[in-house]
């Protein structure tokens, strides 16, 4: 796991900036996880906080069908049986019924599965045998329509398909809608739950790698014509991440390492620190409980993998402030080694005394709290480790240097400003998470 960083050395003041969003790509070292895989199900479960995983294909090629759930810091083997062990495989969050939705697949003999599972955090449960035969096929949730949309994919006679359909959580819907992507097996697919459209993008139809962009509104898909966009791909991993507003692209066939992120017009390459090593045959989904994005494993030029990373910005706000209170915390730039890490609270009420509470990474689950020692109903997202007070009225900067040890790179710590009011309580911003980079 990340190690916190609890003997950052402090000085004060100097003046800071605003927030630059910087991506980085961080690697965890889980003390449990599953073995190396390629092809296997993933998505977020926002109710849960837990990143669930199931089945894919093993180093031996074999299809498995153990489900493994991410906290934030390790794997855990949560069940082994229910659906039978495949690769291949969608999955996704049915946010309205709170449960993963699996479907599809293929097992280790070549068998196509039609079935669809639901995973409600203890075990899983046949929701429907009558679905599409289908792998290597793309899975998304539309929030606007609590509807699980299905695209494409590879049916048992090895022919590339280009069906639109919906699953209401019980019933498989065919749509028919007019213009569509070309028939496709190993697209990525992922919902702009901002936008209310659900974005795919490339896979491989009967030409090859294609790196066309098309949007589903509900009812049509729609070709985006773009200027610049990633290079032509198959079986790399789409996320929404809501925190940016933006979705996110890594990886994919060939064998790819690139990151991009689409805003709905345009695609834009990213140049995250520390990116991972290129790969396909991967998933990536957001934790909504640290606000980045997860990878795990994927098919890489040696075979599967087994490595666990996060895709962030590098100073990234954990939650919101209190109602009506002082204006964002921002970072002056990356928190790099052998520099001075600048931090910044704005618009503190004067009079008043601006604080700043520095401790390790941010909390998962928030402490709430609330009046008579503080002014409005919140929450801490640090627990107060070091609290350093700054001069009246705003905005206040606080800096750190940073010691040139590379065992800092990728430490979260989290800092949380506010101010001492006259009323004599404390009126806090949100959290904000920043890691330490090269």
């Amino acid at each position: 796991m990340r190690s916190s960083c609890r003997a950052l050395p402090l000085i004060a003041l100097l003046l800071g900036s605003e927030l630059l969003a910087e991506d980085v790509w961080s690697t965890f070292s889980p003390t449990t996880r599953p073995p190396a895989l390629s092809r296997y199900g993933i998505a977020y479960d926002a109710a849960r906080r837990r990143a669930v995983l199931f089945g894919g294909r093993d180093v031996a090629a074999q299809a498995r069908g153990e489900t493994w759930e991410w906290d934030g810091q390790n794997w855990t083997l949560a069940a082994i049986g229910g659906p039978s062990p495949r690769s291949g495989h969608a999955m996704v969050y049915d946010a309205s019924r709170s449960r993963i939705v699996l479907h599809g697949g293929r097992s280790g003999s070549g068998f196509l599965f039609s079935d669809t599972w639901g995973w409600n955090g203890t075990a899983w449960t046949l929701l429907s045998s009558a679905g599409p035969q289908i792998h290597l096929h793309g899975l998304a949730y539309e929030a606007t329509r609590a509807r699980m949309l299905l695209f494409g994919g590879e049916d048992s006679t090895g022919g590339l398909r280009n069906d639109t359909w919906d699953f209401d959580g019980f019933i498989w819907t065919p749509r028919a809608p007019g213009t569509r992507p070309t028939r496709r097996r190993g697209i990525t697919l992922a919902s702009d739950d901002l936008r209310g459209r659900s974005v795919l993008f490339g896979g491989e139809d009967a030409l090859g790698l294609q790196a066309d962009t098309w949007e589903w509104d509900g009812a049509t898909w729609i070709f985006r014509s773009t200027a610049t966009a990633p290079a032509a791909r198959s079986f790399g991993g789409l996320a929404f991440d809501p925190a940016g507003r933006r979705t996110l692209l890594f990886g994919g066939a060939p064998f790819l390492g690139d990151t991009w992120s689409w805003d709905g017009t345009t695609w834009t390459q990213l140049a995250p620190v520390s990116p991972p090593s290129a790969r396909r045959e991967l998933g990536i989904v957001f934790d909504a409980a640290r606000g980045g994005v997860i990878l795990f494993g994927g098919l890489g030029p040696l075979g599967p993998t087994d490595d666990t990373l996060e895709l962030f910005q590098f100073c990234r706000i954990v939650g919101p402030g209190h109602s009506g209170g002082s204006a964002p915390i921002s970072c002056a730039g990356p928190p790099r080694l052998g520099t001075t890490a600048c931090f910044t609270v704005s618009n503190s009420p004067a009079p008043g005394i601006s604080l700043l509470i520095l401790s390790g990474p941010c909390l998962r689950n928030p402490i709430p709290v609330g009046p008579p020692g503080f002014c409005d109903p919140g929450s801490l997202y640090t627990f107060p480790l070091v609290v350093i007070l700054g001069r009246f009225g705003a905005p206040t900067t606080y800096c750190y240097p940073i010691p040139l040890i590379p065992q800092l790179i990728g430490i979260e710590f989290c800092l949380q400003g506010g101010s001492f009011e006259t009323a004599g309580c404390y009126r806090l911003t949100g959290g904000l998470a920043a890691v330490i980079v090269p």
